[in-house]
């Protein structure tokens, strides 16, 4: 399983966003807290996890803090890049949302999909 981490600037209402994602495959929430959306170009989850934060050093959570100041965590799984290409583009989320790839890159949801835009690979790279 892949992964990235994002920080909403709310809680996200995944209902609301399992109905932005209806069009390109089935939706399954499961929770209130976890969503699943398939298709023919694979899979994607996105799940809310407050206890991701601790997988943050200090340093790493004050620098969040600065641009979300109370960040609602949750991990985006996905199948391979072209559903973490089409969660990302399609997701409805603020654009101070921040995406965390593990690979030294924290961007906001706009610069991810600039990025995607562009054709570069963002979920591996410290772009």
């Amino acid at each position: 399983m892949k992964s990235v981490v994002m920080m909403f600037t709310a809680e996200p209402d995944l209902s609301r966003i399992a109905e932005a994602y209806g069009d390109i495959g089935s939706t399954d929430l499961q929770s209130p807290g976890r969503l699943v959306v398939e298709g023919d170009w694979g899979w994607f989850a996105v799940g809310i996890d407050r206890d991701l934060q601790g997988e943050f050093s200090d340093l790493e959570r004050a620098r969040i803090a600065r641009l979300v100041a109370e960040p609602v965590y949750a991990q985006l799984e996905y199948s391979n890049s072209a559903a973490a290409d089409l969660a990302i583009k399609l997701m409805p989320a603020t654009a101070e949302t921040l995406i965390d790839n593990d690979h030294g890159m924290l961007r906001s949801i706009a610069e991810v999909r600039d990025l995607i835009c562009r054709g570069i690979k963002w979920q591996t790279n410290s772009v």
